[in-house]
């Protein structure tokens, strides 16, 4: 997956993801955090009701920072599963034909198969990679 430019471009949508996703979630920390530093630096110096509101306003932030954070990781584990479905529809085709070609009855998926021992000339994975680029230039990440 990741060693063909069709998954090196996918990988780089979800970490393009990840990255907007942390960088939001952080500037959501900082604003929390420097309102919580007001309230303890002049929370005592406040009339009652600016104290209640800014103690209302940080709830709120640690509530909506945990939606955050829940719906930033459900987005991005849509987008992984949307661009793995992606490339298994791309690259199961080609695998066939290299295994046709070669001779091949069986092809595991070795990141999942739980082999102890397997001969490396029998590994297809080049091959597949080589067909999988040469039959349409990576896309360039989307986002």
């Amino acid at each position: 997956f990741q060693e063909s430019g069709e998954g090196k471009a996918a990988l780089a949508r979800v970490q393009t993801l990840i990255n907007k996703k942390q960088t939001e979630g952080q500037d959501r920390q900082k604003k929390l955090a420097a309102d919580q530093q007001k309230l303890s630096t002049s929370g005592g110096v406040m009339n009652e009701t600016a104290r209640s509101q800014l103690e209302k306003d940080i709830e709120k932030q640690q509530v909506e920072g945990q939606r955050f954070q829940q719906d930033a990781q459900a987005e991005i584990n849509e987008l992984q599963q949307e661009v793995q479905s992606e490339f298994i529809k791309k690259v199961s085709p080609i695998i066939e034909a290299v295994a046709k070609e070669r001779g091949v009855q069986l092809v595991f998926d070795l990141n999942n198969a739980g082999l102890a021992y397997f001969d490396p000339g029998l590994d297809l994975t080049a091959d597949v990679i080589k067909k999988l680029d040469a039959s349409k230039p990576a896309a360039t990440p989307k986002h």
